[in-house]
């Protein structure tokens, strides 16, 4: 009897032995799995910045990775910001092909639109016959290009802000994000449309100016090369909806609920977008009208998302507590940001 019961003891102590390694294989898988993800990841960015020599994922990808190690929350950057990171580099490089299709490129319907809005007027046309003196750049010309390049640092500055202190509402936002990016890429591949300046330079419309490759190139020429090269990518007919103007006008949508305040200065940073994009001839007023559909849309599709998603804390300390970083029983589920 004794032998059976030191036997079973045994034997108890031969499984909680094998539990508690398991368990400590699942922590250490826990622990190492943001690792491999970033090690993955970044592999996957270098390889193909390195082959194509577009570095503009890395430019934001390399920062963000440097200030969640300082914080101690590398385990959030695996689970958000690298995802997103390979989303904005597949989003360049698929808006690069987007023109590639066959699809005929519309010269004239965004154009005749803004006709029929405007009683035979072309905002564009009407702003640079007004405004635009020949190799002469006066201060709006400034203003307008740098609000214009503003665009491809606004949005992941916005996107940092709320993952470092607002988890709840950048999951929020991060999927509203995504899915304007996807529907507009979408709308790219079926609808190539020309610029107002690409129009004028095929004569559908009179002589335009571009301001905001003249600006640059008057500038720095040769760091206006590089830069065009780092982004990405270009396609030059991805013009309807814009996404220049969708981004500031999410802003304002996103925001206006939760701050008055921060939803007003995302629409006057939308007001100003838009009328520095149809100045700069880059986009006709159409062209932002849809972009602003896009972004009701995609809101709605975000509150839906969002709402059949676990909560998460309104507000979070922006350094991980150290004591959290060690403890592993508990391990982020891989959709909380």
């Amino acid at each position: 009897m004794g032998e059976m019961d030191e036997t079973s003891a045994l034997r108890v102590a031969e499984q909680d032995e094998a539990a508690a390694g398991a368990r400590g294989l699942r922590a250490r898988a826990t622990e190492a799995a943001p690792i491999l993800v970033v090690i993955a990841a970044t592999i996957y960015l270098v390889g193909f910045s390195l082959f194509r020599q577009n570095w503009s994922s890395l430019l934001i990808f390399v920062p963000i990775f440097v200030v969640a190690a300082w914080l101690g929350r590398l385990r959030s950057f695996a689970v958000t910001w690298v995802p997103l990171a390979v989303f904005l580099d597949a989003f360049a490089r698929l808006r690069g092909v987007a023109d590639n299709t066959g699809i005929p490129i519309h010269h004239t319907a965004a154009l005749e639109v803004d006709r029929h809005l405007f009683f035979g007027t072309v905002p564009t046309v009407w702003l640079q016959n007004r405004l635009t003196i020949p190799k002469h750049f006066r201060w709006y010309d400034y203003a307008a290009t740098g609000l214009h390049w503003s665009h491809f640092v606004a949005p992941i500055a916005i996107l940092f802000v709320l993952w470092l202190k607002y988890p709840a509402f950048f999951r929020r936002y991060l999927i509203a994000f995504v899915v304007l990016t996807t529907i507009i890429l979408d709308i790219y591949f079926l609808f190539p449309a020309a610029p107002p300046w690409m129009s004028a330079r095929e004569g559908y419309l009179p002589h335009l100016a571009r301001p905001m490759v003249d600006v640059a190139v008057q500038a720095n020429q040769s760091l206006f090369g590089s830069v065009y090269a780092t982004i990405g990518a270009s396609n030059d007919v991805a013009a309807m909806p814009s996404l220049h103007a969708s981004y500031p006008f999410l802003a304002c949508v996103m925001f206006w609920p939760v701050s008055r305040k921060l939803g007003l200065l995302g629409l006057l940073y939308f007001l100003l977008m838009s009328l520095a994009l149809v100045y700069l001839a880059e986009h006709y007023v159409i062209d932002i009208l849809a972009a602003m559909v896009c972004v009701v849309v995609s809101a709605r599709i975000a509150h839906a998302i969002d709402r059949r998603m676990p909560p998460l804390p309104a507000r979070r300390p922006i350094r991980e507590p150290a004591h959290a970083a060690r403890h592993v029983a508990a391990p982020v589920p891989a959709h909380a940001p």
